[in-house]
């Protein structure tokens, strides 16, 4: 459960920064590739700091698992990098985003597959949102369109697909782990000692 709390921590600023990159660029589809690209260096900048500072609110016993603060620090180095040579990234920033997205997926898929191990409900809507997640990704590293207006609204629409859809997945799976939290609690602890010493007696 602690794990969770962490991780559900982690997911919940980047999802709000998905949703709300993603509705700037629905909104304002003539954006600039070079916009585009301070876009993406914000993105990955504000991600490295949340890695950073999670590494840095980190509990002092766990401060040697992970490597939030490395990633971290990668992170925001890169940002920097395309900041200060936008027009080097250009060409590529679709498919960074691409790659970003797709991972997005690829953690649904993780957990789609993980609830249907345990035999809980949800898992079929959470493959359906994966596979969504992992073709819109698909579709900017392919690239496809003439028009950069509608590569950027695809791209805004697929960050608020991405950002949305963490969000729902994160609460249903807190609510699964709740709800075994919950069954556990109610089970109470079994006096083992207790039927060892019936035994005896016997």
């Amino acid at each position: 459960m602690t794990e969770f709390r962490v991780m559900r921590k982690d997911n919940l600023v980047p999802s709000i920064i998905y949703i709300v990159i993603g509705l700037i660029l629905v909104f304002c589809p003539t954006s600039t590739m070079r916009t585009l690209g301070y876009v993406f260096a914000t993105l990955l900048l504000l991600c490295g700091i949340l890695m950073v500072y999670r590494y840095c609110t980190k509990d002092v016993n766990r401060v040697f698992y992970g490597n939030e603060l490395v990633y971290g620090m990668i992170l925001v180095a890169l940002s920097i990098l395309i900041y200060s040579k936008v027009d080097s990234f250009i060409a590529i920033i679709p498919m960074f985003l691409g790659i970003v997205i797709l991972t997005s997926g690829v953690s649904k898929l993780q957990y789609a597959i993980g609830l249907y191990r345990s035999h809980y409900r949800g898992q079929t809507a959470l493959f359906f949102l994966a596979a969504v997640n992992m073709i819109l990704g698909l579709v900017l590293l392919i690239n496809p369109f003439a028009s950069m207006a509608t590569l950027v609204i695809i791209i805004g629409v697929s960050l608020i697909f991405s950002g949305v859809t963490d969000l729902l997945t994160t609460l249903m799976i807190d609510r699964k782990m709740k709800k075994v939290q919950h069954m556990k609690e109610e089970a109470g602890p079994i006096d083992v000692e207790a039927r060892e010493v019936e035994k005896k007696d016997e």
